[in-house]
C-alpha cells in the first residue's frame, strides 16, 4: 500500500462525504440509513458501514490502498459529527434527538 495513494484517497473520502452528507447533525435524516426495529431506529451511520467494509477488506486480505484510504477518510469524516454515537433511539423521539443541533 503506497502512502501517497492512501492519503490522497482518504482526502477524497472526506471530500466525498462533505458533499453528500448533512451540514450538521440531523440534517438530511431522510437520506440516512435508519432501520425501524419495533419502536426504535437503528441508525447505521456512514462511518459504521464504512468500518464494516474495511473489516471485510482486511478479512479477505485485499491490499488496495485506494479503497482503504477512501474508507478511512469516510470513517474520519463520520466520527467528526457530534452524533456519531447515536445508533439506537426511539422513533417517536427522532426529531427531538436532533433538534438541539439544528438550533446551534
Amino acid at each position: 500500500m503506497t502512502l501517497m495513494a492512501f492519503v490522497t484517497s482518504a482526502l477524497v473520502g472526506i471530500l466525498f462525504w462533505n458533499g453528500i452528507a448533512g451540514r450538521f447533525e440531523g440534517d438530511r435524516l431522510e437520506r440516512s440509513l435508519r432501520i425501524p426495529v419495533g419502536g426504535y431506529y437503528v441508525h447505521v451511520h456512514h462511518w459504521l458501514y464504512c468500518l464494516g467494509l474495511m473489516v471485510c477488506l482486511y478479512c479477505c486480505d485485499v491490499q488496495a490502498a485506494l479503497a482503504h484510504g477512501f474508507l478511512s477518510g469516510s470513517i474520519v469524516h463520520g466520527l467528526s459529527y457530534r452524533d456519531w454515537y447515536l445508533v439506537l433511539y426511539r422513533r417517536s423521539e427522532a426529531h427531538e434527538v436532533y433538534a438541539h443541533w439544528r438550533e446551534a
